[in-house]
Protein backbone atom coordinates (compact mmCIF):
# COMPACT_ATOMS: atom_id res chain seq x y z
CA UNK A 1 0.00 0.00 0.00
CA UNK A 2 1.97 3.08 -1.54
CA UNK A 3 0.51 6.58 0.10
CA UNK A 4 0.14 9.34 -2.63
CA UNK A 5 2.72 11.77 -2.71
CA UNK A 6 1.09 15.52 -2.35
CA UNK A 7 4.54 16.57 -2.49
CA UNK A 8 4.78 15.48 -5.92
CA UNK A 9 1.15 16.03 -6.84
CA UNK A 10 1.80 19.83 -5.78
CA UNK A 11 5.33 19.31 -8.20
CA UNK A 12 3.61 17.98 -11.26
CA UNK A 13 0.82 20.69 -10.91
CA UNK A 14 3.75 23.74 -10.46
CA UNK A 15 5.74 22.19 -13.18
CA UNK A 16 3.61 21.53 -16.34
CA UNK A 17 1.40 24.49 -15.29
CA UNK A 18 3.92 27.21 -14.99
CA UNK A 19 6.39 25.72 -17.60
CA UNK A 20 3.71 25.71 -20.33
CA UNK A 21 2.31 29.44 -19.49
CA UNK A 22 5.79 31.36 -18.87
CA UNK A 23 8.11 29.80 -20.92
CA UNK A 24 9.88 32.88 -23.10
CA UNK A 25 13.19 34.50 -23.37
CA UNK A 26 11.62 36.56 -26.09
CA UNK A 27 10.76 40.21 -24.69
CA UNK A 28 12.84 42.99 -25.38
CA UNK A 29 14.87 44.67 -22.55
CA UNK A 30 12.33 47.55 -21.33
CA UNK A 31 12.17 47.62 -17.77
CA UNK A 32 8.92 48.27 -15.72
CA UNK A 33 6.63 48.88 -19.15
CA UNK A 34 3.51 47.96 -19.82
CA UNK A 35 3.28 44.77 -21.86
CA UNK A 36 0.96 43.69 -23.99
CA UNK A 37 -0.29 40.39 -23.10
CA UNK A 38 -1.12 39.13 -25.72
CA UNK A 39 2.20 39.08 -27.43
CA UNK A 40 3.01 37.21 -24.31
CA UNK A 41 0.86 34.61 -25.51
CA UNK A 42 2.40 34.60 -28.85
CA UNK A 43 5.93 34.75 -27.49
CA UNK A 44 4.97 31.88 -24.90
CA UNK A 45 3.83 29.56 -28.20
CA UNK A 46 6.64 30.54 -30.36
CA UNK A 47 9.36 29.25 -27.71
CA UNK A 48 7.48 26.46 -26.52
CA UNK A 49 6.95 25.33 -30.15
CA UNK A 50 10.94 26.40 -30.43
CA UNK A 51 11.83 23.24 -28.00
CA UNK A 52 9.54 20.88 -29.53
CA UNK A 53 6.35 21.15 -27.74
CA UNK A 54 2.88 22.61 -29.96
CA UNK A 55 0.78 25.04 -28.42
CA UNK A 56 -2.80 26.13 -29.96
CA UNK A 57 -5.27 28.64 -28.72
CA UNK A 58 -9.22 28.60 -29.46
CA UNK A 59 -9.48 32.33 -28.78
CA UNK A 60 -7.10 34.76 -27.94
CA UNK A 61 -8.10 38.62 -26.95
CA UNK A 62 -6.77 41.53 -25.69
CA UNK A 63 -8.50 42.79 -22.73
CA UNK A 64 -7.04 46.29 -22.27
CA UNK A 65 -3.40 48.01 -22.68
CA UNK A 66 -2.03 45.35 -20.37
CA UNK A 67 -4.39 42.19 -19.96
CA UNK A 68 -5.28 39.12 -22.40
CA UNK A 69 -7.77 35.95 -22.11
CA UNK A 70 -7.39 32.72 -24.10
CA UNK A 71 -9.75 30.06 -24.67
CA UNK A 72 -9.04 26.34 -25.45
CA UNK A 73 -5.12 26.12 -24.84
CA UNK A 74 -3.78 22.82 -25.75
CA UNK A 75 -0.31 22.50 -25.24
CA UNK A 76 0.86 18.73 -26.70
CA UNK A 77 5.12 17.88 -25.63
CA UNK A 78 5.65 14.39 -27.41
CA UNK A 79 9.27 14.00 -25.78
CA UNK A 80 7.78 13.50 -22.56
CA UNK A 81 4.53 12.00 -23.04
CA UNK A 82 2.83 15.18 -21.45
CA UNK A 83 -0.26 17.20 -22.88
CA UNK A 84 -2.16 20.38 -21.12
CA UNK A 85 -5.48 21.79 -21.64
CA UNK A 86 -6.60 25.05 -19.92
CA UNK A 87 -10.36 26.07 -20.75
CA UNK A 88 -9.34 29.64 -20.04
CA UNK A 89 -6.86 31.77 -18.81
CA UNK A 90 -6.52 35.58 -17.73
CA UNK A 91 -3.47 37.88 -16.88
CA UNK A 92 -4.02 41.52 -15.85
CA UNK A 93 -1.80 44.24 -15.08
CA UNK A 94 0.94 42.77 -17.28
CA UNK A 95 4.65 44.62 -16.97
CA UNK A 96 7.73 43.80 -18.41
CA UNK A 97 10.92 44.16 -15.63
CA UNK A 98 13.90 43.21 -17.56
CA UNK A 99 14.68 41.28 -21.22
CA UNK A 100 14.00 38.01 -19.32
CA UNK A 101 11.44 38.86 -16.07
CA UNK A 102 8.11 40.29 -16.07
CA UNK A 103 5.44 40.18 -13.89
CA UNK A 104 1.18 40.03 -13.37
CA UNK A 105 -1.28 41.84 -11.29
CA UNK A 106 -3.63 38.53 -10.91
CA UNK A 107 -3.68 35.03 -13.16
CA UNK A 108 -7.09 33.35 -13.65
CA UNK A 109 -6.76 30.02 -14.60
CA UNK A 110 -10.06 27.56 -14.94
CA UNK A 111 -10.79 24.02 -16.07
CA UNK A 112 -7.06 22.54 -16.45
CA UNK A 113 -6.13 18.89 -17.19
CA UNK A 114 -2.60 18.03 -17.56
CA UNK A 115 -1.89 14.00 -18.97
CA UNK A 116 1.41 12.39 -18.46
CA UNK A 117 2.96 9.16 -17.71
CA UNK A 118 4.75 7.61 -14.61
CA UNK A 119 8.32 7.27 -14.97
CA UNK A 120 7.85 4.27 -12.25
CA UNK A 121 5.82 1.96 -14.83
CA UNK A 122 4.67 4.32 -17.86
CA UNK A 123 1.29 4.09 -15.91
CA UNK A 124 -0.96 7.02 -17.64
CA UNK A 125 -1.48 9.76 -14.91
CA UNK A 126 -4.33 12.43 -15.46
CA UNK A 127 -4.61 15.60 -12.89
CA UNK A 128 -7.37 18.38 -13.57
CA UNK A 129 -7.74 21.29 -11.62
CA UNK A 130 -11.00 23.44 -11.03
CA UNK A 131 -9.40 27.19 -10.75
CA UNK A 132 -5.71 28.27 -10.01
CA UNK A 133 -5.37 32.14 -9.39
CA UNK A 134 -2.55 34.33 -7.80
CA UNK A 135 -1.97 37.71 -7.59
CA UNK A 136 1.76 39.47 -7.52
CA UNK A 137 3.28 37.07 -10.03
CA UNK A 138 7.04 37.62 -10.57
CA UNK A 139 9.02 35.99 -13.11
CA UNK A 140 12.33 37.51 -12.07
CA UNK A 141 15.71 37.81 -14.14
CA UNK A 142 17.87 34.78 -13.64
CA UNK A 143 21.33 34.29 -14.76
CA UNK A 144 21.42 30.43 -15.78
CA UNK A 145 17.47 29.39 -15.97
CA UNK A 146 17.98 25.91 -16.56
CA UNK A 147 13.95 25.58 -16.85
CA UNK A 148 12.04 27.92 -18.76
CA UNK A 149 9.57 29.05 -16.05
CA UNK A 150 11.23 27.71 -12.28
CA UNK A 151 12.07 29.89 -10.49
CA UNK A 152 9.21 32.17 -10.05
CA UNK A 153 7.76 34.34 -7.08
CA UNK A 154 3.96 35.23 -6.01
CA UNK A 155 2.23 37.18 -3.27
CA UNK A 156 -0.91 34.97 -2.71
CA UNK A 157 -2.40 31.72 -4.36
CA UNK A 158 -4.50 29.09 -5.09
CA UNK A 159 -5.29 25.62 -6.78
CA UNK A 160 -9.15 24.39 -6.30
CA UNK A 161 -10.88 21.72 -7.30
CA UNK A 162 -7.61 18.96 -7.45
CA UNK A 163 -7.65 15.43 -8.35
CA UNK A 164 -4.75 12.88 -9.49
CA UNK A 165 -5.26 9.80 -11.26
CA UNK A 166 -2.49 7.36 -11.18
CA UNK A 167 -3.58 4.56 -13.52
CA UNK A 168 -0.85 1.66 -12.47
CA UNK A 169 -0.43 -1.44 -10.88
CA UNK A 170 -0.12 0.76 -7.62
CA UNK A 171 -3.07 3.02 -8.24
CA UNK A 172 -3.74 6.20 -6.68
CA UNK A 173 -7.01 8.14 -6.88
CA UNK A 174 -6.68 11.24 -4.83
CA UNK A 175 -8.91 14.13 -4.49
CA UNK A 176 -7.80 17.80 -2.83
CA UNK A 177 -10.40 20.79 -2.27
CA UNK A 178 -8.12 23.52 -1.93
CA UNK A 179 -4.47 24.44 -1.82
CA UNK A 180 -3.45 28.08 -0.87
CA UNK A 181 0.29 29.86 -0.84
CA UNK A 182 1.62 33.22 0.09
CA UNK A 183 4.96 34.81 0.21
CA UNK A 184 6.78 32.50 -2.44
CA UNK A 185 9.99 34.41 -2.86
CA UNK A 186 12.48 33.04 -5.06
CA UNK A 187 16.82 32.94 -3.91
CA UNK A 188 17.94 30.53 -6.44
CA UNK A 189 17.45 27.89 -8.50
CA UNK A 190 16.26 25.10 -5.79
CA UNK A 191 16.05 28.13 -3.02
CA UNK A 192 12.92 29.79 -1.56
CA UNK A 193 11.29 31.06 1.57
CA UNK A 194 7.34 30.39 1.93
CA UNK A 195 5.66 32.23 3.96
CA UNK A 196 2.52 29.71 4.68
CA UNK A 197 1.28 26.73 2.71
CA UNK A 198 -2.45 25.25 3.77
CA UNK A 199 -4.29 22.42 2.12
CA UNK A 200 -7.90 21.25 3.16
CA UNK A 201 -8.16 17.48 3.96
CA UNK A 202 -8.36 15.17 0.89
CA UNK A 203 -9.98 11.91 0.41
CA UNK A 204 -8.90 9.24 -2.08
CA UNK A 205 -8.71 5.62 -2.97
CA UNK A 206 -5.62 2.75 -3.68
CA UNK A 207 -4.78 -0.27 -5.47
CA UNK A 208 -1.79 -1.85 -4.51
CA UNK A 209 -0.04 -4.34 -6.60
CA UNK A 210 -0.27 -7.33 -4.49
CA UNK A 211 -3.69 -7.00 -4.88
CA UNK A 212 -4.93 -5.28 -1.41
CA UNK A 213 -7.40 -1.56 -2.22
CA UNK A 214 -8.96 0.83 0.04
CA UNK A 215 -10.11 4.55 0.26
CA UNK A 216 -8.00 7.32 1.85
CA UNK A 217 -8.50 9.95 4.05
CA UNK A 218 -6.14 12.78 4.56
CA UNK A 219 -6.02 15.53 7.35
CA UNK A 220 -5.54 19.04 6.68
CA UNK A 221 -1.79 20.30 6.55
CA UNK A 222 0.22 23.66 7.17
CA UNK A 223 3.45 25.39 7.37
CA UNK A 224 4.93 28.42 7.95
CA UNK A 225 8.00 30.30 8.11
CA UNK A 226 9.92 27.65 5.14
CA UNK A 227 13.44 28.04 3.74
CA UNK A 228 14.89 25.73 1.55
CA UNK A 229 18.51 26.80 0.68
CA UNK A 230 21.96 25.05 0.11
CA UNK A 231 21.97 21.10 -0.15
CA UNK A 232 19.22 19.28 1.66
CA UNK A 233 19.37 22.48 3.97
CA UNK A 234 16.02 23.88 5.12
CA UNK A 235 14.40 25.24 8.29
CA UNK A 236 10.85 25.52 9.59
CA UNK A 237 8.87 27.93 11.64
CA UNK A 238 5.55 25.28 12.28
CA UNK A 239 4.34 22.90 10.46
CA UNK A 240 1.34 20.57 11.41
CA UNK A 241 -0.64 17.49 10.21
CA UNK A 242 -3.65 16.33 10.92
CA UNK A 243 -3.17 12.25 10.59
CA UNK A 244 -4.75 10.38 7.75
CA UNK A 245 -6.42 6.74 7.71
CA UNK A 246 -6.16 4.00 5.30
CA UNK A 247 -9.26 1.87 4.88
CA UNK A 248 -9.81 -1.42 2.70
CA UNK A 249 -8.83 -5.19 2.23
CA UNK A 250 -5.81 -6.53 1.87
CA UNK A 251 -4.21 -9.11 -0.86
CA UNK A 252 -5.94 -12.10 1.11
CA UNK A 253 -9.69 -10.01 1.38
CA UNK A 254 -8.74 -9.44 5.02
CA UNK A 255 -10.42 -5.97 6.24
CA UNK A 256 -7.82 -3.71 7.79
CA UNK A 257 -7.80 -0.19 9.30
CA UNK A 258 -5.09 2.23 9.66
CA UNK A 259 -5.09 5.84 11.53
CA UNK A 260 -2.28 7.64 12.08
CA UNK A 261 -2.40 10.69 14.46
CA UNK A 262 -0.98 14.78 14.52
CA UNK A 263 2.01 15.64 13.55
CA UNK A 264 3.84 18.95 14.26
CA UNK A 265 7.06 20.63 14.16
CA UNK A 266 8.55 23.68 15.42
CA UNK A 267 12.19 25.25 14.94
CA UNK A 268 13.73 21.99 12.81
CA UNK A 269 16.46 23.25 10.73
CA UNK A 270 18.93 21.60 8.53
CA UNK A 271 22.44 23.22 7.93
CA UNK A 272 24.11 23.75 4.27
CA UNK A 273 26.28 21.29 3.48
CA UNK A 274 26.79 22.85 0.29
CA UNK A 275 30.84 23.10 -1.35
CA UNK A 276 32.20 26.70 -0.09
CA UNK A 277 29.56 27.56 2.19
CA UNK A 278 30.06 28.50 5.21
CA UNK A 279 28.37 25.91 8.40
CA UNK A 280 26.11 27.91 10.70
CA UNK A 281 23.14 26.59 12.14
CA UNK A 282 20.63 28.64 14.26
CA UNK A 283 20.59 28.82 18.46
CA UNK A 284 17.09 27.82 19.40
CA UNK A 285 14.80 24.49 20.26
CA UNK A 286 14.06 22.58 17.83
CA UNK A 287 10.80 20.19 18.37
CA UNK A 288 9.02 17.37 16.75
CA UNK A 289 6.25 15.08 17.99
CA UNK A 290 4.10 12.00 16.56
CA UNK A 291 0.76 11.21 17.65
CA UNK A 292 -0.86 7.93 18.00
CA UNK A 293 -1.26 5.02 15.52
CA UNK A 294 -3.27 2.20 15.35
CA UNK A 295 -3.85 -1.21 13.08
CA UNK A 296 -6.43 -3.50 12.87
CA UNK A 297 -7.51 -6.61 11.26
CA UNK A 298 -10.87 -7.99 10.91
CA UNK A 299 -11.69 -6.32 13.63
CA UNK A 300 -8.14 -7.33 15.70
CA UNK A 301 -6.35 -4.75 17.22
CA UNK A 302 -3.09 -5.74 15.80
CA UNK A 303 -0.48 -2.92 16.37
CA UNK A 304 -0.94 0.57 18.43
CA UNK A 305 1.63 3.06 19.31
CA UNK A 306 1.09 6.16 21.98
CA UNK A 307 3.59 8.06 20.09
CA UNK A 308 6.43 9.80 20.07
CA UNK A 309 9.02 13.22 20.85
CA UNK A 310 12.13 14.85 19.77
CA UNK A 311 13.75 18.05 21.04
CA UNK A 312 16.83 19.65 19.48
CA UNK A 313 19.10 22.74 20.03
CA UNK A 314 22.17 23.93 18.60
CA UNK A 315 24.47 26.17 20.99
CA UNK A 316 26.66 28.73 19.20
CA UNK A 317 28.77 29.73 21.73
CA UNK A 318 30.26 25.76 22.39
CA UNK A 319 29.12 24.58 18.63
CA UNK A 320 27.63 21.79 19.81
CA UNK A 321 24.19 20.09 18.98
CA UNK A 322 22.53 18.30 21.10
CA UNK A 323 19.11 15.88 21.26
CA UNK A 324 16.89 13.86 22.63
CA UNK A 325 13.62 11.97 21.87
CA UNK A 326 11.54 8.92 23.14
CA UNK A 327 9.13 6.52 21.32
CA UNK A 328 6.18 5.40 23.51
CA UNK A 329 3.81 1.95 24.14
CA UNK A 330 4.52 0.42 20.68
CA UNK A 331 2.15 -2.31 20.87
CA UNK A 332 2.54 -5.46 18.65
CA UNK A 333 -0.57 -8.49 18.90
CA UNK A 334 2.40 -10.91 17.99
CA UNK A 335 0.19 -14.00 17.92
CA UNK A 336 -2.65 -11.99 15.83
CA UNK A 337 -0.64 -11.27 12.80
CA UNK A 338 -1.26 -13.34 9.97
CA UNK A 339 1.63 -14.63 8.73
CA UNK A 340 2.74 -17.34 6.30
CA UNK A 341 2.79 -21.30 7.12
CA UNK A 342 6.46 -21.33 7.09
CA UNK A 343 6.63 -18.82 9.98
CA UNK A 344 4.06 -20.37 12.62
CA UNK A 345 7.06 -21.99 13.97
CA UNK A 346 8.20 -18.60 15.49
CA UNK A 347 4.71 -17.73 16.70
CA UNK A 348 5.02 -21.08 18.43
CA UNK A 349 8.37 -20.29 20.40
CA UNK A 350 7.26 -17.17 21.27
CA UNK A 351 4.41 -18.05 22.68
CA UNK A 352 6.15 -21.24 24.17
CA UNK A 353 7.85 -18.30 26.69
CA UNK A 354 4.29 -17.38 28.08
CA UNK A 355 4.31 -14.67 25.46
CA UNK A 356 1.58 -13.13 22.90
CA UNK A 357 2.22 -9.68 22.33
CA UNK A 358 5.15 -7.42 23.43
CA UNK A 359 5.08 -3.37 23.94
CA UNK A 360 8.28 -1.67 22.97
CA UNK A 361 9.82 1.87 24.01
CA UNK A 362 12.63 3.76 23.13
CA UNK A 363 14.91 6.25 24.42
CA UNK A 364 18.06 7.99 22.37
CA UNK A 365 19.97 10.78 23.62
CA UNK A 366 23.13 12.09 21.65
CA UNK A 367 25.50 15.30 20.34
CA UNK A 368 27.50 16.46 17.83
CA UNK A 369 30.65 18.77 18.94
CA UNK A 370 31.01 20.57 15.21
CA UNK A 371 34.00 22.26 16.42
CA UNK A 372 35.71 19.14 17.41
CA UNK A 373 34.36 16.34 15.16
CA UNK A 374 33.18 14.10 17.76
CA UNK A 375 29.65 12.17 17.61
CA UNK A 376 28.12 10.60 21.15
CA UNK A 377 25.31 8.51 20.81
CA UNK A 378 25.06 8.51 24.71
CA UNK A 379 21.89 6.49 24.87
CA UNK A 380 19.77 4.13 22.45
CA UNK A 381 17.76 2.18 24.19
CA UNK A 382 15.22 -0.08 23.20
CA UNK A 383 12.89 -1.80 25.88
CA UNK A 384 10.54 -4.89 25.49
CA UNK A 385 7.84 -4.58 28.83
CA UNK A 386 8.65 -7.96 30.56
CA UNK A 387 11.07 -9.04 28.50
CA UNK A 388 14.66 -7.64 28.25
CA UNK A 389 15.73 -4.03 27.59
CA UNK A 390 19.16 -3.14 24.68
CA UNK A 391 21.39 -0.10 25.75
CA UNK A 392 23.78 0.93 23.30
CA UNK A 393 26.12 4.13 23.03
CA UNK A 394 28.93 4.85 20.76
CA UNK A 395 31.55 7.25 20.49
CA UNK A 396 33.08 8.31 17.29
CA UNK A 397 35.30 11.01 16.36
CA UNK A 398 36.20 12.37 12.47
CA UNK A 399 32.30 13.75 12.16
CA UNK A 400 33.47 16.83 10.46
CA UNK A 401 31.75 19.74 8.41
CA UNK A 402 34.01 18.22 5.12
CA UNK A 403 32.57 15.03 5.97
CA UNK A 404 29.18 16.04 6.45
CA UNK A 405 29.64 17.51 2.83
CA UNK A 406 30.66 14.27 1.16
CA UNK A 407 27.72 12.16 2.93
CA UNK A 408 25.03 14.41 2.08
CA UNK A 409 26.10 14.88 -1.63
CA UNK A 410 26.05 11.10 -1.67
CA UNK A 411 22.95 11.39 -0.26
CA UNK A 412 21.56 13.27 -2.34
CA UNK A 413 22.57 11.59 -5.44
CA UNK A 414 21.58 8.04 -4.55
CA UNK A 415 17.78 9.69 -3.89
CA UNK A 416 18.05 10.81 -7.64
CA UNK A 417 19.70 7.63 -8.90
CA UNK A 418 17.27 5.72 -11.03
CA UNK A 419 18.81 2.46 -11.30
CA UNK A 420 20.43 -0.47 -8.87
CA UNK A 421 23.82 -0.43 -10.33
CA UNK A 422 23.87 3.45 -9.71
CA UNK A 423 22.88 3.56 -6.04
CA UNK A 424 25.66 0.71 -5.24
CA UNK A 425 28.09 2.38 -6.74
CA UNK A 426 26.99 5.35 -4.45
CA UNK A 427 26.42 3.16 -1.38
CA UNK A 428 30.26 1.62 -1.71
CA UNK A 429 31.19 5.64 -1.99
CA UNK A 430 29.62 6.55 1.15
CA UNK A 431 31.25 4.02 2.80
CA UNK A 432 34.58 4.93 1.40
CA UNK A 433 34.07 7.98 3.40
CA UNK A 434 32.88 6.93 6.78
CA UNK A 435 35.59 5.15 6.64
CA UNK A 436 37.42 8.04 7.72
CA UNK A 437 35.22 7.61 10.83
CA UNK A 438 36.94 6.77 14.25
CA UNK A 439 35.60 4.53 17.28
CA UNK A 440 36.70 6.19 20.31
CA UNK A 441 34.37 4.25 22.71
CA UNK A 442 31.47 1.38 22.07
CA UNK A 443 29.26 0.14 25.23
CA UNK A 444 26.55 -2.41 24.60
CA UNK A 445 24.14 -3.63 27.60
CA UNK A 446 21.48 -6.68 28.14
CA UNK A 447 19.21 -5.39 30.84
CA UNK A 448 17.26 -8.50 32.02
CA UNK A 449 13.20 -8.31 32.56
CA UNK A 450 12.20 -11.98 32.81
CA UNK A 451 13.31 -12.74 29.32
CA UNK A 452 16.66 -14.67 30.16
CA UNK A 453 14.94 -17.00 32.91
CA UNK A 454 12.19 -18.06 30.34
CA UNK A 455 14.81 -19.18 27.72
CA UNK A 456 16.69 -20.74 30.15
CA UNK A 457 13.88 -22.68 31.21
CA UNK A 458 12.85 -24.08 27.60
CA UNK A 459 16.14 -25.11 27.05
CA UNK A 460 16.43 -26.94 29.94
CA UNK A 461 12.92 -28.74 29.29
CA UNK A 462 14.41 -29.63 25.47
CA UNK A 463 17.64 -30.76 27.24
CA UNK A 464 15.78 -32.95 29.78
CA UNK A 465 17.65 -30.96 32.47
CA UNK A 466 17.04 -28.47 35.30
CA UNK A 467 17.21 -24.82 34.67
CA UNK A 468 19.92 -24.59 37.39
CA UNK A 469 22.21 -27.74 35.76
CA UNK A 470 22.28 -25.36 32.13
CA UNK A 471 23.47 -22.39 34.81
CA UNK A 472 26.23 -24.08 36.06
CA UNK A 473 27.17 -25.72 32.83
CA UNK A 474 27.41 -22.38 31.19
CA UNK A 475 30.69 -21.14 31.96
CA UNK A 476 32.20 -24.11 30.91
CA UNK A 477 30.71 -24.46 27.85
CA UNK A 478 31.65 -20.70 26.80
CA UNK A 479 35.25 -21.76 27.97
CA UNK A 480 35.71 -24.79 26.00
CA UNK A 481 34.28 -22.53 22.74
CA UNK A 482 36.83 -19.72 23.23
CA UNK A 483 39.50 -22.30 23.83
CA UNK A 484 40.73 -21.83 20.14
CA UNK A 485 40.76 -18.20 20.27
CA UNK A 486 43.47 -18.18 22.61
CA UNK A 487 42.27 -15.20 24.32
CA UNK A 488 42.52 -16.66 28.05
CA UNK A 489 42.22 -13.90 29.99
CA UNK A 490 39.12 -12.35 28.38
CA UNK A 491 37.63 -15.72 28.21
CA UNK A 492 37.70 -16.03 32.00
CA UNK A 493 36.00 -13.09 32.25
CA UNK A 494 33.38 -13.48 29.48
CA UNK A 495 32.76 -17.12 31.21
CA UNK A 496 32.68 -15.34 34.92
CA UNK A 497 29.79 -12.61 33.50
CA UNK A 498 28.07 -14.77 31.94
CA UNK A 499 27.17 -17.32 34.78
CA UNK A 500 26.78 -14.88 36.89
CA UNK A 501 24.50 -13.04 35.08
CA UNK A 502 22.60 -16.17 34.57
CA UNK A 503 22.82 -17.05 37.81
CA UNK A 504 21.26 -13.54 38.96
CA UNK A 505 19.88 -11.75 36.00
CA UNK A 506 20.27 -7.81 35.67
CA UNK A 507 22.87 -6.24 33.47
CA UNK A 508 25.21 -8.01 31.41
CA UNK A 509 27.52 -4.91 29.94
CA UNK A 510 30.68 -5.65 26.99
CA UNK A 511 32.60 -2.32 26.50
CA UNK A 512 35.68 -1.40 24.17
CA UNK A 513 37.78 1.73 25.06
CA UNK A 514 41.00 1.70 22.92
CA UNK A 515 43.95 4.02 24.36
CA UNK A 516 43.77 5.77 20.88
CA UNK A 517 40.53 6.04 18.74
CA UNK A 518 40.45 3.29 15.76
CA UNK A 519 39.09 4.73 12.30
CA UNK A 520 36.71 2.47 10.82
CA UNK A 521 38.75 1.30 7.77
CA UNK A 522 41.40 -0.07 10.51
CA UNK A 523 37.99 -1.91 11.76
CA UNK A 524 37.32 -3.36 8.31
CA UNK A 525 41.19 -3.83 8.04
CA UNK A 526 41.38 -5.91 11.22
CA UNK A 527 38.12 -8.30 10.87
CA UNK A 528 39.88 -9.20 7.21
CA UNK A 529 43.28 -10.04 8.65
CA UNK A 530 41.81 -11.90 11.73
CA UNK A 531 39.77 -13.78 9.25
CA UNK A 532 42.95 -14.87 7.15
CA UNK A 533 44.75 -15.60 10.22
CA UNK A 534 47.73 -12.89 10.19
CA UNK A 535 46.31 -11.59 13.44
CA UNK A 536 44.98 -12.99 16.16
CA UNK A 537 42.21 -12.37 18.62
CA UNK A 538 44.08 -11.43 21.73
CA UNK A 539 45.52 -8.68 19.52
CA UNK A 540 41.84 -7.43 19.15
CA UNK A 541 41.28 -7.55 22.08
CA UNK A 542 43.81 -5.91 23.51
CA UNK A 543 43.86 -2.90 20.97
CA UNK A 544 40.07 -2.46 21.88
CA UNK A 545 40.59 -2.44 25.42
CA UNK A 546 37.75 -5.28 25.53
CA UNK A 547 35.89 -5.78 29.04
CA UNK A 548 32.54 -7.57 30.14
CA UNK A 549 31.17 -7.58 33.27
CA UNK A 550 27.75 -8.31 34.81
CA UNK A 551 25.32 -6.74 37.63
Amino acid sequence: MNKPSLRGARTLIIANFTASLFATSMLTASPALALDAVDFFNAMQAQAEAKGSKVTFGSLEAMGSDGARATGITIDNPKDKSSMMIGEMTLSGAEQMGEKAFAFDSLEASDITINTVSKRDDAPVAVRIGSISATGFNYPEVADRKLPLWPFEIDTGEITGVSITNAGKEGVTLNLPSMAVSGLKQHGENSFDLASLTIEPATGSFTASTGGSGEISIGAFSLSDFSLFGLGAYSIGNGHFDGMSLKGTTDQDQAFDFQMGAIDVAGLFSPDFSEGKEFSMPDGEMSATIGPMQLGIDGKQLMTFAGGKSNGRYDSATQVYSGEGTLDGLYINVMEFPVKPEQRKGLEQFAALGYDSVTLNGEFAGSWNVAEGTLDMTKYRLSADDMAAFDMAVSLGGYTIELGRQLQKISQAMNGAEDDETRQALSFQMLAAMSALTVREIRLTLEDDSLTGRVLEMQAAKAGQKKEDLVAAAPFMIGAMMGPLEIPEFASALSAAVGSFMSNPGKLTLSAKPGAPVSVAEIMGLGAAVKAGSVKPSEVIERFNVAVEAN
